[in-house]
């Protein structure tokens, strides 16, 4: 039954992220809408929050090698961020300050997985647990 468990927390992680994403977006859109602060401050504090709860979350909910788990994370999420960039500047949709915001949140995930390595415990690739 632990190994059902752990399957299912590895199967989570990323749906939990891209949730976590969404909820951060709404929380950080209402406060910033209440602080009455201008549209492109807005803007830059929701993708710092949104890169960072997206490996965060990911780190959190893994049942082992949580610091593996958020460095492959921030790098699915810097993956997204950079097709995304680019079809919508191929569109011409987006300007450059969208760019500085979406670079600012690729950085936050990176940036994250480091910060919270020893908030989590470290564990080598050899020493698997649940899956016995």
């Amino acid at each position: 039954m632990k190994s059902v468990a752990v399957i299912f927390r590895w199967v989570a992680v990323l749906p939990a992220a891209i949730v976590a994403c969404l909820l951060i977006q709404v929380i950080a859109a209402l406060a910033m809408t209440m602080s009455g602060l201008p549209d492109f401050y807005q803007q830059f504090v929701n993708s710092l929050c949104m890169g960072a709860a997206f490996v965060y979350v990911s780190m959190r909910i893994a049942p082992s090698h949580q610091f593996v788990t958020g460095l492959v994370m921030a790098a699915v999420f810097v993956v997204a961020n950079t097709v995304l960039t680019t079809l919508a500047l191929e569109h011409g949709v987006w300007s450059w300050w969208q760019v500085v915001c979406t670079l600012a949140g690729v950085a936050s995930a990176v940036a994250t997985a480091f910060v919270c390595r020893d908030e989590f415990e470290y564990q080598e690739p050899t020493q698997v647990t649940g899956w016995n």
